[in-house]
């Protein structure tokens, strides 16, 4: 890991990337320094020069992440949920990304019905149950908990009994 007093040097040579086929990249860096000093609206404006490539996708949740160090929570959900609707495929990481950020500003009641709303769409889905019981934990719900913990694990898929290893 790149230590503070390095940062200088290194914003100074991802700047110079700027206007070169290693921009997207640099701007990723950049915000990456910026939101880790603390300097959450200028890593916003880098992230928001990222719109291609595959540094994309983690500009935009890296965004939402800053967007509710800075308090505007709601326009950090609001900004997921767009991605969500863009990108069906990422759902789960991004209602994940969402949870963590409710969970973070005392907001548990949210965070739960997101969870809820997850697992009624996809009943099947162990992690989301398993996220859920997490935050019915850490709201002191114990009860509400151990029915999804139990629904996770009667719902696990059998493992075979492990094999003795080496010899015959």
């Amino acid at each position: 890991a790149m230590q503070n007093e390095e940062w200088p040097a290194a914003e100074r040579w991802f700047k110079s990337l700027i206007g070169t086929t290693r921009q997207q990249e640099a701007l990723m860096q950049l915000g990456q320094l910026a939101q880790q000093d603390g300097r959450y609206e200028e890593a916003l404006g880098y992230y928001s020069g990222i719109d291609r490539g595959p540094a994309a996708f983690d500009a935009l949740t890296r965004s939402a992440v800053v967007m509710a160090h800075l308090g505007r929570l709601d326009d950090a959900r609001q900004l997921l949920q767009r991605v969500r609707d863009e990108l069906p495929q990422a759902e789960q990481q991004l209602i994940m990304i969402e949870v963590e950020l409710l969970v973070d500003a005392g907001d548990h009641s949210a965070a739960q019905q997101l969870l809820t709303d997850a697992v009624e769409a996809s009943p099947d889905d162990a992690d989301l149950r398993y996220a859920r019981a997490l935050t019915y934990e850490r709201a002191g719900d114990i009860r509400s908990a151990e029915a999804d913990l139990l629904q996770t694990a009667a719902s696990a898929p059998e493992h075979e009994a492990p094999r003795p290893s080496g010899g015959p």
